[in-house]
């Protein structure tokens, strides 16, 4: 069973559509900060879970601080990231999320909801006394 609290959003942008995705399921407080800011921001917010874009070479020591207080949390914190054409992740103990997984989980959603939309109106059509 998860623990309720606090999502922390690490990334160079704000990741409003993140953000607002993660609100819409239910989440509360969702926390974005910067890299520079991640490791007061776990440190103040207690996360219960760490999502991370992939930092580029200019935040390192952000992502590594980052890891090292997430990692050594209690209890368990998880922690994803999000990188580049299925590559190592920079954080090396967060679950790895290949960017381009996005469009495809969308894909196959909108697929799932134009199907079910179909059958849904396909059963509630009105019928002719002739047509059985």
């Amino acid at each position: 069973m998860s623990l309720p609290g606090p999502i922390l959003i690490v990334a160079d942008k704000p990741a409003g559509g993140l953000a607002q995705a993660f609100i819409d399921a239910g989440a509360f407080p969702v926390v974005e900060a910067s890299w520079a800011g991640a490791e007061t921001a776990a440190k103040e917010v207690k996360p219960s879970a760490v999502v991370l874009s992939e930092p580029d070479a200019a935040v390192s020591d952000a992502a590594v601080a980052i890891a090292r207080r997430v990692v050594t949390a209690v209890p368990f914190t998880p922690m994803i990231i999000r990188v580049r054409d299925n590559a190592a992740p920079a954080v090396p103990d967060a679950l790895s999320i290949p960017a381009a997984s996005r469009g495809t989980r969308r894909r196959r959603q909108a697929t799932r909801s134009s199907s079910g939309r179909r059958l849904a109106s396909a059963s509630t059509a009105p019928r002719s006394r002739g047509s059985n």
